[in-house]
């Protein structure tokens, strides 16, 4: 078993061992430091053209929403985070309510008003809330279509539905390079860049909202330094939570090869590449298309020879001899030279150190994730938090954490309820029932076991 650039993959009889490519074959780690470079960046800037329009691209390679998505679904508590953080915003659901003031409190007097539930109900509002929660809890923004009803733009308006736009479907642009805001959304498959098919909508102007039968809204939090799209918080997570996702992998490929394992191969970049430039060389005097999977193969063929050279009992007469290149780059000396490090079989050490780095990872992974430990389930040492500290970070989080992520996700619904019916003063928000400690509670409402059933 062979892993395109390092891990454990060479078995010979009995014996195993690891390996790994040193310098610059290993492209993938390379890319991914460039692009979380480049993240530190004005990347807002860096317009593309489709068509007539130029694409504000989100993130340095306008997939930064691709690559949150794929880096937290292989992690192994993130995803679970960012169902509970919905769950929590979500609370009891959808409600109706008007502001009011008694005494120095800011109020929300909860409502049921039939004509707007009717309308809400008519183009199913709670699905569309879902995914305005879930897009903006991994990246901090939303999109709506709002869609006029027939008749808006010449008389008595309204608003006749919403839909939800996924944010890898849609993505900010201008008419003109140099204005200084978008004026449109255009929504197509931005995921997989296979299609120039795109469908322009102008942005949705709450001040003008008959202006257009179809328009789209983009809400969001604002970011230091950004001009138009937000930068997630996540972002900085995401090399801790990489490393937490690869730590699983390393420990299951080591313990398939427990005891066995002796050598680690480090191999020079420079060596494969010139191996790769051979086999293209070769593929165009035989007239035939090169494959990634020959270097593949190849890897394969000279380290297993490698390992055939290092494993056994007797090794009397067996040798490996290879070259050592020295390259000047600008000030600096790179050597290029195969290693082979004996490792010292100190399983219970390594394995202790991995099991570390992955409690310190999921530590820094939720903690970036904006949510306590307690209500992600995840204790420190194996312990659980105990029930108060559990309500105090229930309580800290509904008081601290909703309000402005509940701004973003309703606005445009807002603005609608607005729109259409401007004297009702109404509004729309999610209902949570703060917790209460067991002892504020009178006996006859306290759980007990037979509740829990």
């Amino acid at each position: 078993m062979i892993y395109e650039n390092n891990g454990v993959g060479i078995c010979v009889g009995e014996e195993a061992f690891t390996y790994s490519v040193k310098g610059f074959e290993s492209r993938d780690d390379v890319e991914q430091l460039r692009r979380d470079r480049l993240l530190h960046k004005n990347w807002e800037q860096e317009t593309f053209q489709v068509g007539r329009f130029h694409v504000i691209p989100f993130g340095p390679d306008n997939r930064l929403d691709r690559t949150i998505r794929d880096t937290i679904g292989r992690h192994n508590l993130a995803p679970r985070v960012f169902t509970k953080r919905k769950f929590l915003t979500w609370g009891m659901g959808p409600a109706l309510y008007r502001r009011k003031i008694e005494g120095n409190k800011l109020l929300h007097e909860w409502v049921s008003d039939p004509e707007v539930e009717e309308w809400m109900q008519s183009w199913d509002a709670e699905r569309y809330l879902q995914g305005q929660i879930e897009d903006f809890n991994h990246l901090e923004s939303t999109y709506t279509k709002v869609i006029n009803a027939k008749g808006g733009r010449i008389g008595s308006g309204k608003i006749n539905r919403l839909e939800h736009v996924s944010f890898k479907n849609a993505r900010l642009a201008k008419e003109k390079p140099l204005d200084k805001k978008p004026k449109y959304v255009l929504e197509g498959d931005w995921d997989h860049l296979t299609t120039d098919e795109y469908t322009p909508y102008h942005l949705f102007d709450p001040a003008d909202p008959f202006k257009h039968g179809r328009s789209i809204a983009f809400n969001s939090l604002y970011s230091f330094g950004m001009d138009f799209y937000s930068s997630p918080d996540i972002v900085g997570s995401l090399p801790w939570i990489r490393r937490s996702v690869a730590i699983p992998h390393i420990l299951e490929a080591f313990s398939e090869n427990t005891l066995h394992i002796k050598w680690h191969i480090i191999s020079p970049a420079k060596y494969w590449e010139e191996k790769e430039e051979q086999l293209k060389q070769e593929c165009t005097r035989k007239n035939k298309n090169y494959n990634a999977k020959m270097l593949s193969d190849l890897k394969q063929d000279v380290l297993t020879k490698l390992s055939q050279v290092l494993s056994g009992e007797v090794n009397v007469g067996k040798f490996w001899h290879s070259e050592k290149v020295t390259e000047i780059i600008g000030n600096t000396s790179v050597d290029h030279k195969w290693e082979l490090i004996p490792l010292d079989q100190k399983i219970k050490e390594y394995v202790e150190t991995q099991l570390m780095i992955a409690e310190k990872g999921n530590f820094q992974t939720i903690a970036g994730l904006g949510l306590h430990q307690s209500l992600a389930n995840i204790a420190a040492n194996g312990k659980s938090d105990s029930g108060s500290e559990q309500l105090y970070a229930m309580k800290n989080y509904l008081l601290t954490e909703t309000a402005l992520p509940e701004y973003v996700i309703c606005k445009a619904i807002n603005d609608a309820i607005r729109i259409n019916w401007p004297n009702k003063k109404l509004k729309i928000g999610f209902y949570r029932a703060l917790p209460e400690r067991e002892e504020d509670v009178s006996s006859k409402d306290r759980l007990t076991n037979a509740d829990t059933v």
